[in-house]
C-alpha cells in the first residue's frame, strides 16, 4: 500500500469540522446500528474526499479518504460494523484502530447534525 493511501491515524478522519456542538448522544448503541445523512446535507466526492454542505447553516466539511469510506457506508445505510470492515479492507489498520476511528467520526458527524441514527 502506498503511503498516500494510508490514513493518518493520529489525526481525526474529519479534515475540517466547524461549529461542533457539545451535547452528544451516545454513538453508537451497538455496532449493528446504522446512520443516515440528514435531508439538509448535500454531498459530493472529489479526488477521494467527501465534501459535505449543511444547507441549514451553509457550513461545509471535508472528509479524507478513510472518512469518505465511512461516509459511503452511511449513505448506503450500512451498519457501523460494516463501516469498520470497509476501513480495514481498504487501509492497513487493525479492527480496533478502525473501530475507534469510525466511532470518533460518527460522534463528530452526529454532533454536527449531519447524520442521525436510523431506527
Amino acid at each position: 500500500m502506498e503511503n498516500s493511501d494510508r490514513p493518518d491515524m493520529n489525526r481525526a478522519l474529519v479534515s475540517e469540522v466547524q461549529n461542533v456542538g457539545t451535547n452528544v448522544p451516545a454513538v453508537p448503541a451497538s455496532l449493528d446500528d446504522a446512520y443516515a445523512n440528514g435531508a439538509d446535507v448535500k454531498w459530493t466526492i472529489i479526488d477521494d474526499e467527501a465534501i459535505l454542505v449543511d444547507l441549514r447553516n451553509d457550513v461545509y466539511y471535508t472528509l479524507n479518504k478513510s472518512g469518505t469510506y465511512v461516509w459511503d457506508a452511511i449513505v448506503q445505510q450500512e451498519s457501523v460494523s460494516r463501516a469498520v470492515q470497509r476501513v480495514c479492507s481498504r487501509f492497513d489498520v487493525t479492527e480496533e484502530v478502525a473501530r475507534k476511528d469510525v466511532l470518533g467520526l460518527l460522534t463528530e458527524l452526529v454532533r454536527s447534525g449531519l447524520i442521525s441514527r436510523r431506527g
